[in-house]
């Protein structure tokens, strides 16, 4: 196992994904630019054009927006509750995959990784 880490081969496939990863996640950042673009169109109004040249800078700055928005807790809520919620919600997904292995030699290695991953949150 540790020699596959430390090959070539691995090397070349973690290059592969990174370069995938960085791909997609560009397409979705432009796709979003032009569904904005789109959606003014159809209202009749510019649409982003304040950020950047054309507005392209525009998922990068809801992104900083979305970083430094104020939490905001209902008054008549449970404040334990609401802000545990959405992180021990992914647990009862997670357990449920570990149940199904994709094969046989890999069983060990993802029951014990999504175990740890689904019951450590």
């Amino acid at each position: 196992m540790i020699e596959y880490l430390t090959s070539y081969d691995f090397l070349i496939l973690m290059l592969k994904i990174v370069i995938i990863f960085g791909a997609v996640m560009n397409v979705v950042g432009l796709l979003s630019w032009v569904e904005r673009k789109m959606m003014a169109r159809v209202q009749m109004r510019p649409g982003p054009t304040r950020v950047g040249p054309f507005g392209l800078f525009q998922p990068l700055a809801d992104l900083i927006k979305f970083l430094f928005k104020e939490e905001v807790i209902p008054t008549n809520a449970n404040t334990f509750l609401y802000i545990a919620a959405p992180i021990v919600s992914p647990d009862v997904m997670l357990s449920a995959l570990h149940e199904l292995p994709p094969s046989l030699d890999v069983l060990i290695c993802t029951v014990s990784l999504l175990d740890v991953i689904s019951h450590s949150i």
